[in-house]
Order: C-alpha cells, then sequence, then structure tokens
C-alpha cells in the first residue's frame, strides 16, 4: 500500500485539485453577491491544508483578501510542512502554519484568533483511523478486522461544529467541501447546524460519478461546497442552489426539515410552491421504509431467488401450497423492460404481507411494482411501500409516480446523497394523489416539465 493511501485511511487526506478551489473562487465573487466582501476579511483559517493549494489559489493566484490579514493554515501531517512553507513565501507575512490537531485548540492555548476568524475554508478530512466499513467490500474480506471492523471516525462533522463553535466570530463564514450526507435532517446535526442554526448562502452538489473524477477516484460520495453565514437563519430567505440542468444558480427557498435537492433544483422549486400554496400533504408522509431482518422468516426458507423470478414461483418440490413470497430487491432488463424480483419463499411471512400496495424494490432501481391483492412481504432494507386501499389506487399511484418529471427528474436523480440510492427523504416534494385536495389539472398547470 502506497503513502498517499496510507494518509488517505490514517488522516483522510485526499488532494483538492486547483480548479476546483478556483471554481469555488469565482462563485464567491459572482454569486453570494454582496453578502461576503472577500477583502474585508482579516482572519482566514483553513483546517486540513495539505499543500497549501486553498492559499495558493485564494492568495497567490487571485489576491482575494487585502491588507493586514491573517491566514492560518492547519494541517496535522508535518510531512506537508515544506509544501506549505513553499506555497506561502510570496505572503510571508500574511500566513501562520499550524502543525496540530485543531480539535485540541482551547481557550487556554493563548490562540488570538480563536473565536475571531471572519472565514473557515478549505476540503476537511472526511474520515480518518483507518477505512470506514463498506458492507459490500467487507463481503470479500471477512478475515480482515480492519475491513470488518473498522475504527474509521467520521471528522468532518466534528470539524465543521468545532470551526463554528470555537473558531468562527459572529457573523462570520464557513466554505468548505464537505459530503452531501447533512443534505438531510443527519445524525450528526449538521443540517441543523446549517439550516436552522445559522443560514445557508449558496450551495452546489457534485453527484458522487462527478466528485470521483474531480478527486482522481479516490472520492466515491457525492460531495458540495456550501457557504454558511454564523448567523441565525431567516427561513423566508432563500440562497443561492446549483441547478446543474439549467447550469445556473436559482434561488431556492427551503422550507424547516425538508431536504435539499441535488438535481433538477427547478422542478423541486415549482413542486415545493405547489404544495405549500394548495395546501397538499406530500407522499412522504405515506411511504413506508423497510429495514427489517426478521429471523424467523430467514428460518423458514424454503427456496431463495438472487437472479429473478420470484413472482413466477408456485411451490411444489414437496413443499406443499403452505408459502409466502418475500421480496428484497429486483432487477430491471431493459431488452424486455420487465422488472423481475429477487426474495425468498418462506413458511414466514414478513412485513405488510396481506396488504395491498406499491412497492419499490431497489434502492438503486426507480422501478414500482404492484401488489394487488398483498401476495408479497417485505424484507431488508432501502425499499420503500405505499399501502393503498384497492387496485385501483395502486394503478393512479403507479401511474403518477412513472411520470417521467418525477420518476426521473426527482426521486431518480434529484436527491442522491449517498452513491445513487433512492432516499426517502425526496417523495416530500411529491404530492400525495388521494388528498382531498389535489387537482390533477391545476397541478399539471402549476409543476411544468421543465
Amino acid at each position: 500500500m502506497n503513502t498517499s493511501v496510507n494518509n488517505k485511511d490514517k488522516y483522510g487526506e485526499v488532494f483538492t485539485p486547483p480548479f476546483l478551489v478556483q471554481q469555488m473562487v469565482d462563485d464567491l465573487k459572482f454569486e453570494s453577491g454582496y453578502e461576503l466582501s472577500l477583502p474585508n476579511i482579516n482572519n482566514v483559517f483553513e483546517p486540513g491544508a495539505g499543500k497549501g493549494v486553498f492559499f495558493d489559489v485564494f492568495v497567490n493566484q487571485n489576491n482575494c483578501f487585502c491588507g493586514d490579514f491573517n491566514y492560518i493554515l492547519n494541517e496535522i501531517n508535518s510531512e506537508h510542512l515544506d509544501d506549505l512553507q513553499s506555497v506561502c513565501k510570496k505572503q510571508g507575512g500574511n500566513s501562520e502554519i499550524v502543525l496540530q490537531d485543531c480539535l485540541d485548540f482551547h481557550a487556554e492555548c493563548c490562540i488570538d484568533w480563536l473565536g475571531d476568524c471572519d472565514l473557515v475554508i478549505g476540503n476537511l478530512p472526511f474520515n480518518c483511523n483507518t477505512k470506514k466499513f463498506v458492507p459490500s467490500l467487507a463481503i470479500n474480506h471477512k478475515d480482515e478486522e480492519s475491513v470488518t471492523k473498522s475504527k474509521s471516525v467520521t471528522m468532518w462533522t466534528k470539524i465543521t461544529h468545532f470551526c463554528f463553535e470555537h473558531i468562527l466570530k459572529p457573523g462570520g463564514y464557513f466554505y468548505a467541501i464537505i459530503p452531501c450526507i447533512w443534505l438531510k435532517p443527519d445524525r450528526g446535526g449538521v443540517y441543523d447546524l446549517f439550516t436552522r442554526d445559522n443560514s445557508v448562502l449558496m450551495l452546489k452538489t457534485f453527484d458522487c460519478k462527478t466528485a470521483n473524477t474531480i478527486f482522481d477516484y479516490n472520492c466515491q460520495t457525492p460531495i458540495c461546497y456550501v457557504l454558511v453565514q454564523k448567523k441565525k437563519t431567516n427561513c423566508d430567505k432563500p440562497f443561492k442552489l446549483y441547478d446543474h440542468q439549467k447550469e445556473k444558480y436559482l434561488d431556492f427557498r427551503l422550507s424547516p426539515g425538508k431536504c435539499i435537492p441535488t438535481h433538477c433544483v427547478q422542478q423541486f422549486i415549482c413542486h415545493s410552491e405547489y404544495l405549500e400554496k394548495n395546501k397538499i400533504s406530500s407522499c412522504y408522509e405515506h411511504v413506508l421504509k423497510i429495514s427489517t431482518l426478521n429471523p424467523k422468516c430467514l428460518a423458514g426458507e424454503i427456496v431463495r431467488f438472487s437472479k429473478g423470478g420470484l413472482e413466477d414461483y408456485e411451490g411444489g418440490g414437496g413443499h406443499g401450497d403452505d408459502f409466502y413470497k418475500i421480496i428484497t430487491g429486483s432487477l430491471f432488463d431493459k431488452k424486455t423492460n420487465k422488472l423481475t424480483l429477487n426474495g425468498f419463499a418462506s413458511s414466514v411471512p414478513c412485513l405488510y404481507y396481506g396488504k395491498p400496495k406499491l412497492i419499490l424494490p431497489h434502492k438503486r432501481l426507480a422501478k414500482f411494482y404492484k401488489d394487488y391483492d398483498g401476495t408479497y412481504s417485505c424484507f431488508g432494507r432501502d425499499m420503500y411501500v405505499f399501502l393503498c386501499d384497492n387496485q385501483k389506487q395502486i394503478d393512479e399511484l403507479y401511474d403518477f409516480l412513472n411520470n417521467n418529471s418525477i420518476v426521473n427528474q426527482m426521486i431518480e436523480t434529484g436527491f442522491t446523497i449517498r452513491m445513487n440510492f433512492i432516499e426517502k427523504y425526496v417523495f416530500q416534494y411529491i404530492p400525495w394523489i388521494f388528498h382531498s385536495d389535489f387537482d390533477f389539472e391545476s397541478y399539471e398547470q402549476e409543476c411544468k416539465i421543465y
């Protein structure tokens, strides 16, 4: 294993290409309006400075800060000291290199800029200590504890909270590259920190494929760069959100608790306005997420279908007719345009057996399956179900959700924060068509396909 891989696992070290930092500079100048005046910045703090690319682009190449500013480059890996000193030579009197874990800073350190920084910038280290646990990787490395019992620590959430609590002054700005997982209420509390306790001003997202290309295949998760002011949120004020389809920033007003879309932003804007204006409930209030590994169902397994075909099983083989079909996933054949089900037959049913429903059986495949009479039950994780009263409701909901503007522009690509998984939160913007006030004609007029 080479040094760079070791450093990635140990420090969360992934170097930022200069062109991406330049893009951040350009967006900051042209999209943030008069919210942030770079020439008036006095103290700048960069956690995880690496080899100094942010300093080089912001200071050496663009001369973003004027006068007697102070730029603090914080780096935990001493290997980069020579690179940092070299890149800071042009502005020697305006830079300070601190080789230390920033989480160890405290009031007793007598650091005059602690709590008095106008701007925090950088590409925060995502994880450290060792490789992050990945279920698919663990399957083929069952005997390696470094994989199956990962001691990886999520650093970016800790550093983000630390910067707001101990580094930034009131009214200061946070402008950094971080994962997209915070775009919905998250366990790390960053969603609330940004959208409730402070003010998001600008946001641009990148899907996992784009992020992986940008970072030379060292980043497999959707990322973003976000500008946040340490100032209480004004919920009525929109922020700038980049729409990749329109190739420009749009004004986006976020309702508390809702996710922030990553693609087709205009679609989400018009749907949000429609729901709010007409007081229509969303599909989010009715969708059920499956998360169960019922051992009784597994113990009663009769036959398994890992390559589709569960829907065609009719018993036999000496097992009699007393069996239940349990869905664990699905496959889609583009040649035949057919969805086929993975799962197993068991002597014990699982969730939602006997209930008419519309099922989304695959976490990365926006293909629904109709279960008119409740023949199927559900097992596993990241599967979604809509319980319906009858066949008519199932057909109507199926047709509505398969509208191109919804299935392709919203469900499948509109909100991706974990690889290409379909997230439950995307349904917050999709109207529940069985709401008493829902009118399809007015919906079509107000939510045009963009």
